[in-house]
């Protein structure tokens, strides 16, 4: 009896509270006005005072990796929904939601147009702190992101029930991603610039000339690869979330693949042995995009080197086994995009160890792998001029690349070739017994069906 006369009572006071407020409803748009007039004054005031930056030496850096305008925002905004509540949950509430969306997306244009172009030009002249700056307009749109889906509840938590269906944050959801991708592309764009010199040393190595005797475990252009890509990713991860991280790590992954076979077909010549010490250099090369998203954090330290260069060579193992910690999936994902982006360019490499007689069988080989990137007549063209086959010969070759392979099995790559002692093990796993087994780290029965499991 006790509760039904306190339930009474609510629904009463309610009631009450309701006759109250409903007074107001006429004026309420002097009231949603008002508000608009203060969230515009706000805005442009936070922007016009917020630093852009965090220093080096901040305290707090590990706390405030977002703009502090976006943080007093949306505090703002929250105390304008309290408000409202406590007058009207129907249509001012309903039209109040819809100035969050207003001022969040307007807010996305003006952090957006903060960012520089992602042309060579103007990425030549960006500073240590603008890359702080695009890291933390990046982390600054996640955030927002995140905290409109969060307006997004509350509302639908206070707002009368028939406003409900009308609630969505979609479009500014859209405008926060759109902020995240141009970030992510300058980021991309500024590592590419840096990397052009190294990229351009690539050709201009001897490779129809390489000696067996100077394979070494690492090319100096490799060592310039390394020590710009390191120098940039220090600075972006200590930055970025571990989500953005590898995001990052993705798109960079994406542009940095095509332009290295880009440079391998610039080159003039190449020999057995320079392929095989070119091949050498794509496992460097790979062990550095597998490290990628943990440059320059605390994680790097807790990467094996010996473990990295395994992962390489060795087939990646989802479960596991052979007594390989695991993985969580998103790492595995990455993984795995690196083994198949990187994929291509391994296979023009390997062919490019075949002796001129025996490109056609090879590729032929290649093309009939299960889950292998798919090389085709442009390729093994390239290939062939890479070996010196004159245009003449090229001709004849690539009319047969159609035919049948007569089930022949892929050439001993290295049969013609001497590798120094402490290569042997290493360019013995990465030769023609890979072709049989995975790609990239991916199972034989397709690129594409891991990813499903892993979604």
């Amino acid at each position: 009896a006790a509760q039904l006369l306190r339930q009474a009572a609510e629904l009463q006071e309610k009631k009450f509270a309701r006759i109250l407020s409903s007074a107001f409803d006429p004026y309420m748009d002097i009231y949603i006005n008002e508000d608009r007039r203060i969230f515009t004054e706000a805005l442009d005031r936070l922007l016009s005072e917020e630093t852009w930056d965090v220093e080096e030496g901040d305290s707090s850096i590990e706390t405030s990796r977002q703009l502090q305008s976006a943080t007093d925002l949306i505090y703002l905004f929250r105390k304008s929904r309290s408000r409202c509540a406590q007058i009207n949950k129907g249509q001012a509430m309903f039209d109040l939601f819809l100035l969050y969306k207003t001022f969040l997306k307007e807010y996305a244009r003006r952090i957006k147009e903060r960012l520089p172009a992602a042309t060579s030009a103007a990425v030549a002249k960006i500073t240590p702190r603008q890359q702080r700056e695009i890291c933390l307009i990046l982390n600054t749109a996640d955030y927002c992101e995140q905290t409109a889906r969060q307006i997004k509840s509350s509302v639908i938590r206070t707002i009368e029930s028939k406003f409900i269906e009308q609630i969505g944050v979609k479009d500014v959801e859209s405008a926060f991603t759109a902020v995240i991708g141009e970030a992510v592309k300058v980021m991309v764009a500024v590592v590419e610039h840096q990397l052009a010199a190294p990229f351009a040393q690539l050709p201009r190595q001897p490779w129809g000339t390489w000696d067996n005797d100077g394979v070494t475990d690492t090319s100096e252009y490799v060592t310039s690869i390394v020590d710009v890509t390191s120098a940039s990713l220090a600075l972006y991860n200590r930055w970025l979330s571990d989500k953005h991280r590898r995001f990052f790590a993705t798109a960079l992954v994406d542009a940095f693949a095509p332009r290295l076979l880009q440079a391998i077909y610039k080159c003039r010549r190449v020999s057995e042995s320079g392929a095989q010490q070119m091949l050498l250099d794509m496992l460097e090369v790979k062990k550095l995009l597998l490290r990628l998203p943990s440059i320059g954090t605390s994680h790097e330290d807790d990467d094996d080197d010996d473990d990295a260069a395994a992962a390489v060579v060795a087939d990646a193992d989802d479960d596991g086994e052979h007594g390989a910690p695991r993985k969580d999936r998103a790492t595995l994902r990455y993984e795995k995009w690196v083994h198949r982006s990187m994929a291509k360019a391994e296979c023009v490499v390997r062919l490019l160890q075949s002796p001129p007689a025996l490109l056609v069988d090879n590729y032929k080989a290649m093309r009939e792998q299960a889950g292998a990137p798919q090389l085709n007549g442009e390729d093994l063209r390239r290939v062939m001029e890479l070996k010196g086959v004159k245009a003449s010969e090229q001709h004849a070759l690539l009319a047969g690349v159609d035919g049948k392979s007569g089930g022949r099995k892929l050439k001993k790559i290295f049969a013609d070739t001497h590798t120094v002692g402490r290569f042997a093990n290493t360019l013995e796993g990465l030769t023609s017994s890979r072709f049989t087994m995975k790609w990239g780290g991916a199972r034989a029965g397709g690129a594409g069906d891991d990813d499903d499991d892993d979604d």
